[in-house]
């Protein structure tokens, strides 16, 4: 299982601020760590809710492993600018589905209801479909 240290490295790496076999310096790993966690509180506002704590840097990610890869993608992005970067075109298509898969998992899915006064027309109740 991946930590919080393992998703910001790779994020680091693929916006090339921490080339291979490169360890991520400790003012980095401060900054990128309180990136991360700042972007998955964020999430909420955008519809996503992850339930997300405070990750330290040694804390095992706490999403599913098939979603490493667009946070990661996400992340970089995120820190690109702040590193003065700026994501190529695969880490930015990686983002955008890592984002669309997270909203697919943790997005609520509110339920339609219709008042009863536009069911009814005169005597017969009316039933009508969304789906066609």
């Amino acid at each position: 299982m991946a930590t919080a240290a393992d998703i910001y490295t790779h994020a680091l790496k693929r916006i090339r601020v921490v080339g291979a076999g490169e360890p991520v310096s400790a003012e980095d790993a401060v900054d990128a760590l309180a990136a991360l966690n700042q972007m998955m509180f964020s999430w909420k506002v955008g519809g996503v809710d992850t339930n997300h704590t405070t990750l330290l840097a040694t804390d095992d990610f706490p999403l599913e492993p098939e979603f490493e890869r667009g946070v990661i993608a996400l992340l970089a992005v995120y820190l690109a600018p702040l590193w003065g970067k700026e994501a190529d075109a695969q880490t930015q298509m990686d983002a955008e589905s890592g984002w669309n898969s997270l909203l697919a998992s943790y997005s609520p899915i509110n339920l339609l209801t219709v008042d009863v006064g536009l069911q009814r027309v005169g005597d017969a109740m009316r039933r009508y479909s969304v789906l066609g």
